[in-house]
């Protein structure tokens, strides 16, 4: 399938609707896009990004949540992360369509998701600390649900990194509280088909850590 088009700002498209016995053939993609402001002379470089999904992960409730486009709950993947798209320069008034096209083609690729890199401990493995305040330097007037909204994003964010980068064992620290942190967890790693995980070892973590293991083939 090949789709093309402009999307506005703070918006939607609509791609298409597919049966659940066409989902595999959705499952992997690539985007490409060109972030354009309109009055201003900066020029971003071009993101080409690899989609690669697991349809396990679409019969799973928790994989879905809330969103300001969609009325029902609906499942969210992020594609790129704006800050980390480069600067390819500032535009003259009037640049002529072959330059833009010879600048596009010279701009380097988007970096893949680097944050499990923060955590490394050794070769193939890290320790990500979930507790809200090693992630926000200022929580006060977060509610609980934005608090976790913000674990969980952050956790897929390192999941997803370590699965790229090829982490074999990253341990999450997630505290034992009343609980909801650890099973949310628990239940997108679930999603993951070959992806391991148990309690990380009590006596260097106490009881609210998770450990998880990535096959190397993964």
């Amino acid at each position: 399938h090949i789709v093309s088009g402009t999307i506005p700002e703070y918006s939607r498209y609509y791609l298409e609707t597919i049966s659940r016995e066409d989902l595999d053939s959705w499952l992997n993609a690539n985007v490409q896009m060109i972030f354009v402001k309109d009055q201003s002379k900066k020029l971003l470089a071009p993101v080409s990004t690899d989609v690669r999904l697991r349809g396990s992960r679409f019969y799973k409730e928790s994989a879905y949540t809330d969103s300001l486009f969609f009325i029902q709950k609906a499942f969210l993947y992020r594609l790129v992360d704006v800050k980390n798209i480069p600067l390819m320069g500032e535009l003259a008034e009037v640049v002529e369509k072959e330059d833009v096209e010879a600048m596009q083609t010279k701009a380097a690729p988007v970096m893949q998701n680097d944050e499990i890199l923060k955590h490394k401990t050794k070769e193939g493995e890290a320790i990500v600390d979930m507790h809200i305040w090693e992630l926000v330097s200022d929580h006060s007037s977060m509610s609980n649900k934005e608090m976790l909204d913000l674990q969980l994003s952050y956790f897929e964010r390192c999941l997803e990194s370590a699965i790229a980068h090829k982490f074999h064992k990253v341990v999450f620290i997630h505290g034992v509280g009343a609980g909801t942190l650890k099973k949310d967890i628990h239940d997108i790693l679930d999603q993951y088909e070959g992806i391991y995980y148990r309690a990380a070892s009590m006596a260097d973590y106490g009881v609210g850590a998770t450990q998880v293991e990535i096959p190397e083939n993964f």
